[in-house]
C-alpha cells in the first residue's frame, strides 16, 4: 500500500476484474513478454532440390514460401506402415486418402502405433512419396525417445502412509511397478524417526517389518522407487540414461527417408511426459547418469560445497561433496512428510530447515532445464541431418519445461492436445500451452495437434457429436489463436479399438471439416492474436484461467509475482517484470477505498476493453 497524505482517496466499486495504475506504476502489457524475440526461420531442401523457405511470425504462424500455412486436417494412421507392408494394406491406405482428397482434406499429421524408428524406413518412404505426388501436405508425428524406461523415487508422503501404528507389525503391499523403496517410522507426536530401513521388494510385493513403540502412535512412511513404463499412462522414458542410444537410432531411420515438397513439420521427436504432470511432479530419477547431471548443475551454481549447503538449509552435519549432494533425496514434499534428505548410500539422514530449503527448486530446475536441453538437442538433429522444417512439441498443461528459452535453435513450436467440448478446450489445454509459445525466447508456431469431443475409445458414434458441435469448437480454439487444427483422427488404428474416431469412415464429418477449413484459411486468423491477460502461477495468487470476452483471456504465466493483500473479498497480485496491481472481486460488485500519494493522479483501466465507465474527483472517485 502506497503511503497516504491528505489530498487523494479512491472508491472502486469492482464488477470482476480491474487494472489499478498510480503514478510510478504502469500497467501490464496484454500479450506482451519480456525482451525482443528472434523469428523462427529456415530453409528446406526437399529430394528434388527445390528450396522452401519458412519462418513463424509474431502471430505464432507458419509462413512457408512467402504464405500463411493454416493446416485444417486430422491424423493419419497408415495401415501400410502399422500392420504390415502388404498390398492389400497400401490399396486400404490409397482408398483411404482418395476419400480425404476427394472431401478436400489434404493436410495431414502422419502417426505410427508405436515410435516411428520401430517401423521400416522404405514403408514411410512410399508413403511420402505417394503424398508428395497427389497434393498432401504432411508433419510426422515420431511420438519417439529412449526405450529405456525412467526409475525414480516418488516422495509423496500425503499418500505412502500408514498412520496409527501401535505395535511391531510387517505390511505388504501389492506394487508391481516398484523395484526397491525406503522406509521411516516417525512418532505421529512430534516427528522424531523412530527406525527406518530399506524394504524388502519380491516378485511385485513391497514387504516392511518394523518394531514400534508401545508407548506412543506411530506413522509409516514410504518412500518408493518406482519403474515407469515407457508407454501407457504413466509412460515416461529416462532421458537421461537412454539419450545415447535414443540419438544414434534416430539418426540411422532418418537417413533412410528422403522428403518431398509436401512435407512441413515434424511432431515429437521425444514424446513422453517430460514435462512431469501433477502426479509425477514429486519423481526423483535415480539412474547414475541423471545423478551425475544433477551434480554438475549442483557445482556450477553453487562452486562450493558450503554455499549449497546453506541454501539447502542444512541442520547440524554438512555435506562433504557434490557429488554426495547429487544423490541426496528429500523426506518431504508439499509441506508433508520429514523435514529431512537420505543418503541412499550411506543410509544416512541429514535434518533440514524444509520451509526455507531450496533443494526442490534445484531439483526442478535441473530436471527442467536438462530436459529442455534434450528436446532443443534433438530437434536441431532434426533440422540438420534429415529436413530443416519446424519441430514441435505436444503439451497438454502449463509447463515451464516447455517454453523454449533458446533464443537461437531448438524447437519450434508447440502443439496442443485438446480433447472435451466448450471452452474446456481453451481453458483445460490451449490456453495454457498458448501461454508457453507466447512467452518463449524465440516466435514460437502454435497448433492444435488432437481433439475431439472426447478420447473414450468405447464412444458410441463416430467423430464430432455434431457439425454445430464442431464449428463452435473450433471457432473457440480460433479465438485462443491456433494456426492450425488436426483432428483425431481421419484414420486410428488399431480399428477394433478407435473406428469410431476415424473421419474417414464418415463423409458428412469430412464436409463439416472442409467447411471450417474454407472458413479458417479465407479469414485473418494468420494475422490474428488474442489479447491476453497473464496472471502468476508461482506464488498461487487465487486468479484462474478464463474467457474474459470474444478474443479475450485471463491466463498462467511462468513469470513469478507476488500477491496484493486487500483482505479476504479482493485478490490481487504484481506480475514480474511488470509494476501494475491487477485487482478483482471474489463476491461481485463491492466497493473498496485505496489511498495513494497526493502527487499521483489514480487512474482506473478495465482490461480488454470492459465496458465500464470511469469518472473521477478530488478526494473521492467512484465507480
Amino acid at each position: 500500500m502506497l503511503p497516504m497524505e491528505d489530498d487523494w482517496m479512491r472508491t472502486v466499486k469492482f464488477t470482476l476484474l480491474a487494472i489499478l495504475i498510480c503514478a510510478g506504476f504502469i500497467l501490464p502489457g496484454y500479450s506482451q513478454t519480456p525482451g525482443v524475440k528472434l523469428l523462427s526461420t529456415g530453409e528446406f531442401t526437399d529430394k528434388s532440390g527445390q528450396v522452401h523457405t519458412w519462418k513463424i511470425d509474431g502471430n505464432h504462424t507458419l509462413v512457408w514460401d512467402g504464405q500463411p500455412y493454416l493446416p485444417v486436417g486430422g491424423v493419419f494412421y497408415s495401415k501400410y506402415i502399422c500392420i504390415d507392408q502388404t498390398e492389400e494394406n497400401w490399396q486400404a491406405d490409397v482408398t483411404a486418402l482418395t476419400t480425404l482428397k476427394t472431401a478436400g482434406i489434404t493436410d495431414l499429421l502422419l502417426k505410427a502405433i508405436g515410435p516411428v524408428t520401430w517401423t521400416k524406413p522404405e514403408a514411410w518412404q512410399r508413403l511420402v512419396d505417394y503424398l508428395d505426388e497427389n497434393g498432401f501436405t504432411y508433419g510426422i508425428d515420431f511420438s519417439d525417445g529412449p526405450k529405456a524406461p525412467l526409475n525414480g523415487f516418488v516422495i509423496d508422503p500425503a499418500r505412502y502412509r500408514l498412520p496409527d501404528i501401535i505395535r511391531d507389525s510387517t505390511f505388504e503391499f501389492d506394487m508391481p511397478d516398484v523395484t526397491s523403496a525406503v522406509w521411516m517410522l516417525c512418532s505421529a507426536t512430534d516427528g522424531t524417526v523412530v527406525s527406518s530401513g530399506g524394504a524388502s521388494v519380491v516378485n511385485g510385493k513391497v514387504k516392511v517389518q518394523i518394531s514400534a513403540r508401545p508407548d506412543q502412535s506411530c506413522v509409516l512412511l514410504l518412500f518408493p522407487n518406482r519403474e515407469f513404463s515407457n508407454g501407457g499412462r504413466d509412460g515416461i522414458s529416462d532421458l537421461w540414461a537412454g539419450y545415447d542410444e535414443f540419438r544414434d537410432r534416430l539418426l540411422l531411420f532418418i537417413g533412410k527417408v528422403k522428403f518431398g515438397r509436401g512435407l512441413r513439420f515434424f511432431v515429437d521427436p521425444i514424446a513422453s511426459k517430460m514435462d512431469f504432470p501433477d502426479d509425477l511432479l514429486s519423481v526423483i530419477p535415480n539412474s547414475p547418469e541423471f545423478r551425475l547431471e544433477f551434480e554438475a548443475y549442483l557445482a556450477k551454481k553453487y562452486l562450493n560445497i558450503g554455499s549449497l549447503n546453506a541454501a539447502w538449509g542444512l541442520v547440524g552435519d554438512n555435506l562433504t561433496s557434490f557429488q554426495e549432494a547429487a544423490r541426496l533425496i528429500p523426506l518431504w514434499h508439499a509441506g508433508r512428510g520429514l523435514p529431512a534428505v537420505y543418503d541412499r548410500a550411506k543410509g544416512k539422514r541429514y535434518t533440514i530447515d524444509a520451509p526455507r530449503s531450496k533443494i526442490w527448486l534445484d531439483i526442478y530446475d535441473f530436471r527442467d532445464a536438462s530436459t529442455r536441453n534434450y528436446l532443443n538437442t534433438t530437434a536441431d538433429l532434426l533440422k540438420r541431418h534429415s529436413a530443416n522444417v519446424p519441430v514441435i512439441y505436444k503439451a497438454s498443461r502449463h509447463r515451464q519445461v516447455l517454453s523454449n528459452g533458446n533464443s537461437r535453435g531448438g524447437f519450434d513450436g508447440l502443439g496442443v492436445e485438446a480433447y472435451g467440448k466448450g471452452e474446456e478446450l481453451v481453458t483445460k489445454a490451449a490456453g495454457p500451452v498458448y501461454s508457453l509459445a507466447e512467452e518463449s525466447a524465440r516466435s514460437m508456431w502454435f497448433i492444435v495437434t488432437g481433439t475431439q469431443d472426447t478420447l473414450n475409445r468405447k464412444k458410441s458414434t463416430v467423430g464430432f457429436a455434431s457439425r454445430e458441435s464442431l464449428l463452435v469448437d473450433f471457432d473457440l480454439l480460433s479465438e485462443i489463436g491456433v494456426k492450425g487444427i488436426f483432428v483425431y483422427g481421419l484414420q486410428v488404428l488399431p480399428e477394433e479399438h478407435w473406428k469410431n474416431h476415424s473421419l474417414v469412415l464418415a463423409p458428412e464429418q469430412l464436409a463439416w471439416l472442409k467447411e471450417f477449413k474454407g472458413k479458417f484459411s479465407t479469414s485473418d486468423r494468420a494475422e490474428f492474436k488474442p489479447d491476453v491477460l497473464f496472471y502468476p502461477t508461482s506464488p498461487v495468487a487465487g486468479a484462474d484461467t478464463r474467457r474474459l470476452g470474444p478474443g479475450r483471456w485471463w491466463l498462467p504465466s511462468i513469470r513469478t509475482g507476488s500477491p496484493v493483500n486487500m483482505g479476504e473479498t479482493i485478490g490481487g497480485y504484481v506480475l514480474g517484470g511488470q509494476d501494475g496491481f491487477c485487482l478483482w472481486s471474489r463476491i461481485g460488485a463491492q466497493t473498496i477505498t485505496i489511498p495513494i500519494e497526493s502527487s499521483q493522479k489514480p487512474t482506473l483501466v478495465y482490461p480488454l476493453g470492459a465496458e465500464d465507465i470511469l469518472t473521477v474527483q478530488k478526494k473521492k472517485a467512484v465507480i
